[in-house]
C-alpha cells in the first residue's frame, strides 16, 4: 500500500506573533518535532509545502525511510491552506493515499501515525475510505484520503482544507481515536506555546 505523507507548513503565524514553525521546543524547531516522526514510518513518499526558505532548508537534508524528502515552495500562501494542499498532491507520484500533517500540530505520537496507517490498510473499503483522529468530539490532524478523492482535493479553496471533503462524504469518514487530547492539540498562539512549554 502506498501511502504518502504532505506536511503543510506556510500559516502566516499571525496570532503568535511571529514564525511559530521556528519557534524552538525542547531545542529544535517545533515543525522538526513532526518531521522527524513521519521520516520515520514507512511512507511512499513525504513532501513538505511551505512559503518560508527557513522551512524548506531545515528539511533540504532529511531523509525518509525511501529517500529524500521533496521540499515544495507555496509562492501564493495568501490563497490558504487549500494552495499548500494542491501543491504537494500535484507533484506526489501516483499513491494510493494521502496523509495529510500540519506542521504546528507536533505531538501526535509515532505510534498513533503507524497506528492509523495500519488501520487504513486494514479498511474493506480503503478506496473511498477517509480516516480521520479525534479525542472526545474534537477532531485533528493528520486525516487520511484515498486517492479517489484527488480531483477535489485539486478543487480545493481558500483556507478549509480537507474539512469540506469530509462534510461531502461523510458515510466513508471513519474515526481513529487518541489516546490523549495533545495529541491534536495545535499551537496557534504565544499562550498555547507557554501551555506546552
Amino acid at each position: 500500500m502506498k501511502i504518502t505523507a504532505i506536511i503543510l507548513a506556510s500559516g502566516f503565524s499571525k496570532r503568535f506573533g511571529g514564525n511559530k514553525l521556528l519557534a524552538l521546543y525542547k531545542g529544535k524547531p517545533l515543525m522538526m518535532h513532526i518531521v522527524d516522526k513521519v521520516v520515520k514510518q514507512n511512507f511512499y513518499e513525504v513532501i513538505i509545502v511551505s512559503q518560508y526558505d527557513e522551512v524548506l532548508s531545515l528539511v533540504s537534508h532529511a531523509k525518509s525511510s525511501k529517500g529524500i524528502i521533496k521540499a515544495v515552495k507555496n509562492n501564493n500562501p495568501q490563497k490558504g491552506i487549500s494552495e499548500s494542499i494542491k501543491l504537494g498532491v500535484k507533484v506526489s507520484q501516483p499513491c494510493d493515499a494521502y496523509m495529510f500533517f500540519v506542521g504546528d500540530a507536533p505531538f501526535i505520537r509515532e505510534e498513533t501515525i503507524e497506528d492509523m496507517m495500519r488501520m487504513y490498510e486494514r479498511i474493506e473499503v480503503k478506496e473511498t475510505a477517509i480516516l480521520y483522529p479525534f479525542y472526545e468530539e474534537k477532531r485533528g490532524n493528520p486525516v487520511i484520503f484515498a486517492q479517489v478523492y484527488k480531483e477535489e482535493l485539486m478543487g480545493l479553496s481558500g483556507d478549509k482544507g480537507g474539512k469540506q471533503i469530509i462534510a461531502r462524504h461523510s458515510e466513508y469518514a471513519i474515526g481513529y481515536e487518541v489516546g490523549h487530547p495533545k495529541e491534536l492539540f495545535d499551537i496557534d498562539t504565544q499562550l498555547d506555546f507557554k501551555e506546552v512549554l
